[in-house]
């Protein structure tokens, strides 16, 4: 699987709810300095 960033997300510890991964994902990507239409397009 190729992947389209270079940010990695450590999910060790995170809860299995899917918003919280989808909020652990979209943080690490701002802090990345992706803009928010990029983040909603992934």
């Amino acid at each position: 699987m190729s992947s389209i960033t270079h940010i990695t997300v450590k999910l060790i510890d995170t809860d299995g709810n899917a918003f919280a991964i989808l909020g652990c994902v979209s943080r690490a990507l701002r802090k990345g300095g992706y803009d928010d239409e990029f983040i909603h397009t992934v």
